[in-house]
């Protein structure tokens, strides 16, 4: 018997998030499914509210109603169990979804958690903290920050264009130290990307070659180049057509750990910054199983 907890983040795209509660109630009221809406009321309750509810109820699975930090936040909760989850993206960049190919549609989205598929996804571990779609190391952090800010009056896609093209302008390259699953390079870099989805930044195809199930990371460095450069080579992202260029690179790896040699910079998971270098980052031993 299903019983499912939908969350909802009302700050998310902008407010939009919380137009999907008639919706909820119509359509599973019409299936006559079990389910209960918890609201989040302040910025990173979404795990304890989790955590709390599932001590008062038998859930069978979690709807993340909101954005990609919405999702880890609920992934962080339930992770270990058995419960199942969906997803009705309403966030800035709604990478994820992109990754399993989840409509935008909320109603769409919805009734993919009724009759769609169930996907088992691999987690990986960065500082101790658990993401599902992407992390790194380098200009991003940059472009997450202004996001931030961006975000208040732009949602979506364009947000992340307009603070990565402002990020371009100020941010220097770094010296970052590597090991890919034991192997060690030294490299001066803009980026340092590591995907278990494909998707990163609100749209940009990252790590093409990335796949949610393969119990493998595809990682991206953007080597030093010019502004000029970085600018031609850019748009190319959003077609993942971005490795053919000489200053990027491409690997293949289960762990990767990074140490950034001139200056200490932020890292990022799944569109939020969760710590500072150096990191240490490893496919986590647990998986989840998401409705697509």
């Amino acid at each position: 018997m299903r019983k499912i907890l939908f969350i909802v983040n009302p700050a998310a795209g902008n407010g939009q998030a919380k137009k999907v509660l008639p919706l909820i109630h119509d359509i599973f009221s019409e299936q006559r499914l079990s389910y209960d809406i918890k609201v989040s009321n302040r910025e990173n309750q979404i795990t304890d509210l989790v955590k709390d509810s599932m001590m008062h109820g038998v859930y069978s699975d979690l709807v993340a109603v909101g954005g990609d930090g919405t999702i880890i936040e609920c992934i962080n909760a339930i992770v270990g169990s058995k419960i199942r989850l969906g997803l009705v993206p309403m966030g800035t960049g709604n990478d994820l979804a992109r990754s399993l190919e989840i409509p935008k549609n909320p109603k769409e989205a919805l009734h993919k958690i009724l009759k769609g598929d169930l996907k088992k996804v691999d987690l990986g571990c960065v500082n101790g903290i658990i993401f599902i779609n992407s992390t790194g190391v380098g200009i991003d952090g940059n472009i997450i920050y202004d996001t931030g800010k961006i975000k208040k009056v732009i949602s979506g896609g364009a947000a992340y264009m307009l603070s990565t093209l402002k990020s371009i302008i100020g941010f220097q390259p770094f010296k970052a130290k590597l090991i890919l699953d034991g192997v060690e390079l030294e490299r001066d870099v803009y980026l340092i990307a590591i995907g278990n989805g494909q998707y990163f930044g609100g749209g940009m195809k990252i790590t093409p070659n990335a796949k949610l199930d393969s119990g493998l990371f595809q990682v991206c460095l953007v080597r030093k180049l010019s502004r000029r450069k970085f600018l031609r080579v850019f748009p190319k992202v959003y077609k993942g057509e971005h490795e053919k260029e000489a200053e990027v690179e491409m690997f293949t790896c289960g762990s990767i750990s990074i140490d950034t040699l001139d200056r200490e910079l932020h890292v990022s998971a799944d569109g939020n910054l969760v710590s500072k270098t150096p990191a240490k980052i490893y496919m986590y031993h647990e998986k989840i199983y998401i409705w697509h």
